[in-house]
């Protein structure tokens, strides 16, 4: 899938958008090559079984990332910040999950640029409202990028968004959040 963007001055390489989860966690690596369309080259929803403990879900997502990182020489990681509600156990347990990520990442290559945004940034940045939901957020990027979600789960099409407001953020020149994993 090639994505048309405007005004991309600053963006060069792969960028891993994850959406994380226990049970789903969903990806996107897109491919950012300057003064090109953007272009997704992989995607899709890692399921972990609810009937495993926490830790064997945890060890399957290193795994998946690990297979997904040995395929991909990825320069960028656009990750959802944590969603603090009122369930502070599952905000917990997503901790652990980011944890494993950026374990892989930091495994594979140390230098990774990390950028993290909340969903309802991200929502923001590619919709205009940060408070759509998942399918306002899916619907909009068929329309605005031509993308086809016939078979994209939610999941992965929350980390394209979460790729693409990495890509967005970077080519206007805002501020963002920067930081070099260091074993």
């Amino acid at each position: 899938m090639t994505l048309k963007t405007n005004n991309r001055k600053c963006i060069s390489g792969l960028i891993l958008g994850l959406d994380p989860g226990s049970y789903h966690t969903g990806f996107a690596v897109i491919d950012a090559k300057q003064d090109l369309p953007v272009n997704v080259i992989s995607y899709g929803v890692w399921h972990f079984l609810k009937t495993k403990s926490l830790a064997l879900r945890l060890s399957d997502l290193a795994k998946n990332l690990e297979d997904l990182l040995k395929k991909y020489n990825i320069d960028t990681l656009v990750l959802e910040n944590i969603f603090l509600d009122k369930n502070v156990k599952a905000a917990f347990v997503l901790g652990h999950v980011r944890g494993v990520c950026l374990a892989e990442l930091a495994k594979k290559k140390s230098n990774i640029e990390i950028l993290e945004y909340s969903p309802t940034y991200v929502k923001k940045q590619i919709t205009g409202q940060g408070h759509c939901s998942k399918e306002k957020l899916q619907e909009f990027l068929y329309k605005t990028y031509n993308l086809d979600f016939t078979d994209m789960l939610l999941d992965a099409s929350d980390a394209v968004a979460v790729a693409l407001c990495g890509i967005k953020r970077k080519t206007t020149g805002d501020a963002i959040k920067k930081q070099n994993l260091r074993l």
